[in-house]
């Protein structure tokens, strides 16, 4: 592969050209974007890496499109002492990337929905903090305060109506965006939570742990969650388009995809051997890509 370069340039370049380039330069295949498949539970099994960007740079956190795909938020870290967390919003169409927050303290994960940027962090005195930021005026409208560790992760529901975090105290906490209150408190994993994740139809929470297991919500209703065993620490967690199936990585290298109704996984690919760190389907939900210590690899389902 001969996809180096920085991660901005690359991700810019990737979705501004919509394509894909496998192999050497003088042997190369192209896969375009528009002319994969969509991902689902009836062609899984044609399921495979098409590309990989090798050697992924350091000092990249957290990123997020927002929901028309134009815009990536990307969390930076400098390695000065104490790092330095960037903010940048990179539009995809190429224009120049625009630095929104630059603080000290930690940023461990973002999630955006229409005008509105969720960011899990900490206020000067180290309290585990969401903010909720207009992405055009910078104004913060929410301050969300009530976990008592780290906050990993958080996750906009499809309707933007609600956010769900997931905190190194075990507990998952839903939020009315517009009041700023939590609505719902969801116990039942036993370590820190690393990742959340809304169903397409917003019917279903999914949330991943160091506990070695998924468990999938049905948090409207009184049914019973759905338990996955993963018996490594879960770092992401993410649905396809039609919510049917869920993709994970864990600390393990391994790279799994279940049934989000029954349970059964489905296949199992290794993304890394020193560790996978973050998976997500496009909007189109005709792309995979899982990133690693040592690269990111794009996955696919040829037409």
């Amino acid at each position: 592969m001969y996809l180096k370069s920085l991660t901005i340039t690359i991700c810019t370049t990737i979705f501004a050209i919509g394509a894909l380039y496998s192999g050497a330069p003088d042997n190369q295949t192209i896969y375009r974007i528009t002319e994969l498949q969509q991902i689902s539970l009836e062609n899984l099994n044609e399921l495979q890496e098409i590309s990989l960007i090798p050697d992924s740079p350091t000092g990249i956190g957290s990123v997020d499109f927002n929901d028309g795909g134009e815009i990536l938020y990307i969390v930076t870290t400098s390695f000065n002492a104490p790092p330095v967390y960037h903010l940048i919003r990179q539009d995809i169409d190429g224009n120049e990337a625009l630095t929104i927050i630059e603080q000290n303290n930690t940023i461990f994960d973002i999630s955006s929905s229409d005008d509105t940027l969720a960011i899990s962090t900490s206020n000067p005195s180290d309290n585990p903090i969401i903010q909720l930021i207009n992405v055009e005026t910078g104004v913060t409208s929410h301050i969300l305060d009530g976990h008592t560790d780290a906050i990993e992760s958080v996750a906009f529901s499809p309707d933007g109506t609600l956010l769900a975090s997931g905190s190194r105290d075990n507990t998952i906490r839903l939020w009315n965006v517009e009041t700023g209150v939590t609505s719902h408190i969801l116990d039942g994993h036993t370590d820190a939570i690393e990742s959340v994740a809304f169903s397409p139809d917003g019917t279903l929470l999914a949330s991943g742990s160091d506990d070695g297991n998924i468990i999938i919500w049905n948090f409207q209703t009184d049914l019973e969650p759905l338990i996955l065993v993963e018996n490594a620490w879960v770092w992401d967690i993410t649905f396809n388009n039609d919510g049917r199936l869920l993709a994970s990585v864990s600390q393990d290298g391994q790279m799994r995809i279940w049934n989000s109704r029954t349970g059964e996984k489905l296949r199992e690919f290794t993304v890394d051997i020193f560790g996978a760190r973050e998976v997500q389907f496009n909007s189109n939900g005709n792309l995979l890509v899982s990133t690693g210590i040592s690269a990111i690899r794009f996955w696919a389902v040829h037409k």
